[in-house]
């Protein structure tokens, strides 16, 4: 999902200005771009420490993946460091990421973690099953051992569908930038 992230902060980049009169600019980009991958942090230490993108890599959603935590650090830090709009505009991209994490093909994220230590996730597949669940990394791990991809990363067609929607939101994006600088 790095390319669907990558376009949903453009798009938050966009929308903020849009909306809320943020002064475009490329640092707006780049905020919403960051906020958009930040929470992903966790999987590079995940990777360096010996993990695997197969289909156990939803367990690099840690400490990164608390929304109660992050967004509010983020605020704070950002807020400090580099003004109100561009926090905005990072915790609104955090945000969406969290929603990517969640909704879909996604194993969902502790919402509220650390306290409630389960995974919460809506997945709109299939008519006799669950939608929405709240699970144990245990029953994750079940779940992937049994059902998962081992070479999802590797698959082209998974890919094409976000690097069409990347190129479609960077498309806009140029244009918006041309337009308002």
């Amino acid at each position: 999902m790095f390319l669907l992230d990558i376009a949903f902060g453009l798009f938050v980049a966009v929308i903020a200005s849009l909306v809320c009169g943020f002064e475009p600019s490329i640092w707006l980009i780049i905020a919403g771009v960051a906020g958009a991958i930040l929470p992903d942090w966790d999987m590079a230490l995940y990777l360096l420490l010996g993990g695997k993108l197969d289909q156990f890599a939803h367990r690099h959603r840690d400490i990164s993946h608390y929304p109660m935590i992050t967004i509010p650090i983020a605020i704070v830090a950002v807020s400090h460091f580099c003004g109100q709009e561009y926090a905005t505009v990072v915790a609104i991209a955090m945000l969406c990421h969290y929603f990517g994490d969640s909704f879909s093909i996604g194993w969902g994220i502790q919402w509220l973690g650390p306290i409630v230590p389960l995974y919460f996730a809506y997945r709109a597949v299939g008519a006799d099953v669950p939608r929405f669940f709240a699970w144990t990394q245990k029953e994750q791990d079940h779940v992937a051992s049994l059902f998962g991809d081992p070479q999802w990363a590797t698959q082209k067609k998974r890919w094409e569908y976000d690097a069409i929607l990347l190129i479609v939101v960077l498309a806009i994006t140029v244009f918006w930038y041309v337009r308002t600088v």
